[in-house]
């Protein structure tokens, strides 16, 4: 080859408790490793409020057990890449992983990519998405304390998110279509002493409708034929329907480079070897009976550990010219301690994000004289000064009417709010309605980068680019909670977006300050983006989702 590449002994595709551990026991074994990552780290536990289960840890919780553990995956050197992979090249002795930002190559890969709730595909579903529908019970219930809430499903997860909803919901009416639920039987006991659950046996959800948010189901006894309707106590005003209809292994991506089962996922021998010497899967991406925490690691640990010994045993026989072995050193972490705003590392992070920045920035904040956020925001600025200096960043704390020709240059609709300045004296199109701790802190400093320049646009595909700086002007908020873990990867690609084409404002605003908004637009699922304050989108969107979305809206 001509061209020099860095080399791994062993690539990671997905950073759930399989890719993770995996990782682990890689980076044990003193091999040189990568684990590409997507939009956010940790996979579907991150959903999980409680950890039950895992011998000998009763009192833990998914984002808790994914920090830790990937805190001792950093430990032992392991690389990461925040990457959307596009395809692969399985073929040659050096694999090749390819992603959006660039391509990546390894002796070995672990595809440890997965899998995601199904949709179910019943009449209303798409529409109502975010407005009554919703498939995380942790994420979402608490939109609907003391209301009526539906689940879909006969499996394990519609059993246990049931009890998990008794928390909020006043009744949980779980919806089988099978004539018993697959859950232990210690969860069906739970389930049948429950007063607030009852479970429809044999039972399908035909439709949902609705004016904005939905107000009626309609349900149908697939033994009988017999339909019935459940329509919305208008005391109440919303009920809740959770669609637990199984799941969708993320395996698309892999077609065609070795084989996938007709359901979608990956078969593997004992050693989670796949048909193609070198690769491997692991995790709820492979058929198994059990797709728990337990099991993911287990595969996680089986799959790194078979992938040294074939490296070991195959390294002198691979063709290597024309590569170069990736640097060994620890990459400079990107961890934030999510409890608190300003500990150690997380002024290291502002440090190191300040140092890459090219010229000063200001970030102005327009406040209320009165009101918590104002006061929360004033005293996370002065101690994000107090923290960054004056050299990269500027900060500037006003007061509404203080300083009307600052409050015209940056145009805003909703206060409190911070907003940022260019070196040039031109106000970014890039607001913050919150104060940004929490999954949001990496998002405003991301913000302060790609306003000071460089930003994160440089490696945007051109096409992509055209495409943003073809929209019109547009006026899109980012509804967000600052314990969503999805949330800050939709902020970050509006930013991106709003970069690109100063035309587009982006307003993130965090909804537990603005009920109005939330009761505006019925939102009762996050993130939601609000587009020229009337069309409306949610859950994880990529920036060529967004930018789809925008044309279609323009």
């Amino acid at each position: 080859m001509a061209d020099l590449k860095n080399l791994y002994d062993l690539i990671i595709v997905g950073s759930g408790p399989a890719g993770l551990t995996a990782a682990l026991y890689g980076g044990r074994a003193k091999l040189r490793v990568l684990v590409i990552e997507g939009p956010t780290m940790g996979g579907q536990i991150m959903l999980a409020n409680e950890i039950a289960n895992y011998p000998a840890m009763p009192d833990s919780n998914g984002p808790d057990y994914i920090k830790a553990l990937r805190g001792q995956v950093e430990a032992f050197g392991a690389e990461f890449a925040q990457d959307t992979v596009a395809t692969a090249d399985f073929s040659g002795e050096v694999k090749v992983v390819v992603g959006n930002n660039a391509s990546y190559y390894g002796l070995a890969v672990v595809v440890a990519t997965g899998a995601k709730r199904k949709k179910m595909g019943f009449d209303g579903e798409k529409e109502f998405q975010g407005r009554g529908i919703t498939y995380c019970a942790t994420c979402d219930g608490e939109f609907f304390v003391g209301k009526d809430v539906f689940v879909i499903g006969d499996g394990f997860a519609a059993a246990s998110e049931s009890l998990f909803l008794t928390r909020y919901a006043k009744k949980v009416t779980i919806v089988a279509k099978a004539s018993e639920l697959a859950c232990p039987p210690d969860v069906m006991d739970s389930i049948n002493a429950h007063p607030a659950i009852e479970v429809l046996y044999n039972t399908d959800i035909l439709k949902v409708a609705g004016e904005n948010i939905i107000q009626t189901a309609d349900f149908e006894n697939v033994q009988t034929g017999e339909k019935w309707t459940y329509t919305v106590d208008p005391a109440d005003k919303i009920f809740g329907i959770f669609v637990m209809a199984g799941q969708e292994p993320g395996s698309e991506i892999f077609r065609g480079h070795f084989t996938v089962d007709e359901r979608g996922f990956i078969p593997t021998d004992e050693n989670m070897m796949t048909d193609v010497a070198g690769v491997y899967a692991a995790g709820d991406v492979r058929p198994k009976r059990l797709r728990q925490l337990t099991t993911a690691c287990a595969d996680g640990s089986v799959a790194a550990t078979a992938a040294e010994s074939y490296i070991s045993q195959n390294r002198d026989k691979f063709d290597l010219s024309g590569y170069q072995v990736a640097a060994s050193e620890k990459p400079a972490s990107k961890k934030f301690d999510m409890e608190n705003f300003f500990s150690d590392e997380v002024k290291e992070q502002i440090g190191f994000v300040l140092q890459h920045c090219a010229s000063k920035v200001t970030v102005a904040a327009i406040l209320e004289k009165e009101g918590d956020l104002s006061a929360e925001l004033s005293e996370f600025l002065k101690k994000f000064a107090e923290i960054a200096g004056n050299e990269k960043v500027d900060i500037q704390i006003h007061y509404k009417g203080e300083n009307p020709s600052l409050e015209a240059k940056l145009s805003l609709d909703v206060m409190p709010a911070v907003g940022f300045i260019s070196p040039s004296g031109e106000a970014s199109s890039i607001y913050y309605h919150g104060v940004p701790g929490g999954h949001e802190l990496e998002s405003f400093m991301l913000a302060i980068y790609n306003v000071a320049g460089p930003g994160q646009t440089g490696k945007i595909d051109d096409a992509l680019k055209a495409r943003a700086a073809a929209l019109p002007a547009m006026d899109v908020k980012i509804a967000i909670s600052l314990s969503c873990s999805i949330c800050p990867d939709v902020v970050q690609y509006c930013q991106q977006l709003s970069t690109l084409n100063a035309k587009i404002s982006t307003h993130v605003v965090d909804l537990l300050h603005y009920p109005e908004i939330q009761d505006k637009h019925s939102i009762m699922s996050l993130p939601a983006l609000i587009v020229n304050d009337r069309d409306i989108i949610f859950g994880r969107k990529d920036l060529n989702d967004i930018i789809t979305f925008l044309e279609e809206k323009k």
